[in-house]
């Protein structure tokens, strides 16, 4: 079964990525854009019983092509896209696979003058993040000492605790984190989708740059910005492709 599909236009072809027995199967198929048009001597039936002619083309540019020469026609599918065809044709109808699932959550720092930085422009470092590895059963978190502590003091700390590493800079500590989500399918936190996400995205670009955070994605893709509506207010996050980001909510009393 799928994890996640990413349509790619310029080449026009759908990528898959699956988990088969433990493993990330990357698959590829060619994009096919379809439409039904209405036909009396037809092969095909749309749900009303009505004949119908299929019209199947391989890019965008013929598939406006024949919607402009049918378009005074009820046209069938004709929006229906293909990334979400050949999922349907391909995977309709199987059983969901394990999925490798990664629960994180960071810390970041308090500037005394400007305060906590906002995910849109994180100007304050990440100072720790705990990964679970669902797939591992692992729990492991990557910290950065202290400004007021000695390297000594922190490490006789963080040895009292397994799975805890010290990192010695930021930029060690992120491309750290990326290494262990390598074999994730699916991200997850609490608010993750408005805080973790978007923060660890602008930092990643920020402190080791823009193309690091393609490590985020398959397919060597960026994440995809979006913004979301939570108490009135507009957020910015980011899409992974090639995974599934899932946050977690909980509603006060």
């Amino acid at each position: 079964m799928f994890v996640d599909a990413y349509h790619d236009k310029k080449t026009e072809v759908v990528h898959v990525v699956e988990r088969v027995d433990g493993r990330r199967v990357l698959k590829e198929y060619p994009a096919r854009y379809v439409l039904y048009y209405p036909d009396g001597k037809g092969k095909f039936t749309d749900i009303s019983g009505n004949r119908v002619t299929r019209v199947m083309v391989s890019n965008a540019a013929a598939s406006d092509k024949e919607r402009r020469i049918h378009n005074n026609k009820r046209l069938c599918e004709s929006d229906y896209r293909p990334l979400n065809r050949c999922l349907e044709e391909q995977y309709g109808g199987q059983e969901a696979p394990n999925l490798h699932v990664a629960f994180f959550d960071i810390e970041v720092a308090y500037d005394k003058i400007k305060g906590f930085a906002d995910p849109s422009d994180p100007f304050n470092n990440v100072t720790a993040i705990t990964t679970y590895l669902g797939w591992l059963d692992r729990n492991i978190t990557l910290v950065l000492k202290p400004d007021e502590m000695s390297a000594e003091q922190a490490a006789d700390i963080v040895g009292k605790f397994d799975d805890t590493i010290l990192c010695d800079n930021e930029k060690q500590m992120l491309e750290m984190w990326l290494d262990l989500i390598e074999d994730a399918d699916v991200y997850s936190g609490w608010n993750s989708e408005g805080f973790d996400i978007p923060y660890l995205t602008n930092r990643i670009t920020r402190i080791l740059g823009k193309e690091l955070t393609r490590k985020m994605c398959l397919w060597d893709q960026y994440p995809t910005k979006r913004y979301f509506e939570k108490y009135g207010k507009e957020l910015e996050t980011y899409d992974p492709i090639g995974r599934v980001h899932l946050t977690i909510y909980r509603d006060w009393e």
